[in-house]
């Protein structure tokens, strides 16, 4: 089934927001924190692996401030349903679990200190940037998806903005929910983009024009 949507969409002539086979390419994690880094971003120490000693000696560098997420996908389907993975520091008894056995590639990174997150939404070369503090409970601390916060309209710098349209483009898109971290101290730190993120709660919660911006840009 999957092969033959791939083949279907590659056949119609529509105006996608962005095409198919470039959202797929762009879900690659390895490869957005790549771009992120060639563009400028600064991203977090990172390390995917599945070699219990490199993932130890990665946790001890950085003083047990690690935390653990998925590389593809935060959904995980079962029979029953579907379970959302989130974004989760490792405690040091979870990493002593992992010498018991190989464990799954994941992506380790360094947990950085927020002052907000935001999550910004490009259309074309159009960026709506929202902002949520999920510092102010502990536990929406690490992922701030674990409650439903309301988003406040952010004003990001031009010099953060122009990385964002640039990331887009280069994964060959034309939308992209980002998320970043601002730090304590104001600097901004890329975690990653969803290619096809939703965007309808943030434009309930802002007032951002964001679905006026995807139609025009359908219309045209």
């Amino acid at each position: 089934l999957k092969w033959f949507q791939r083949n279907l969409w590659n056949t119609l002539e529509a105006r996608w927001i962005s095409q198919p086979d470039s959202v797929y390419r762009a879900e690659n994690k390895f490869l957005q924190l790549k771009i992120a880094q060639q563009i400028g971003f600064t991203i977090p120490a990172t390390l995917i692996s599945t070699n219990v000693r490199e993932i130890h000696k990665f946790y001890d560098d950085y003083n047990g401030q690690v935390i653990i997420k998925p590389i593809y996908n935060n959904r995980f389907e079962f029979k029953t349903g579907s379970q959302l993975i989130y974004t989760t520091k490792i405690s040091k008894t979870e990493l002593e679990k992992l010498q018991e056995s190989i464990p799954l590639p994941n992506i380790y990174q360094n947990y950085v200190e927020k002052k907000l997150e935001i999550r910004v939404t490009v259309v074309n070369d159009r960026v709506f940037s929202a902002s949520v503090d999920s510092q102010q409970g502990e536990t929406t601390k690490v992922d701030w998806r674990r409650e439903r916060l309301p988003f406040t309209s952010y004003n990001l710098p031009q010099t953060i903005q122009k990385k964002c349209v640039d990331i887009v483009k280069s994964l060959n898109l034309s939308f992209g929910a980002i998320d970043l971290i601002e730090t304590p101290e104001g600097g901004y730190v890329f975690l990653e983009i969803n290619p096809n993120g939703q965007w309808a709660w943030i434009e309930m919660d802002t007032g951002l024009p964001i679905s006026d911006s995807i139609i025009d840009f359908l219309e045209n």
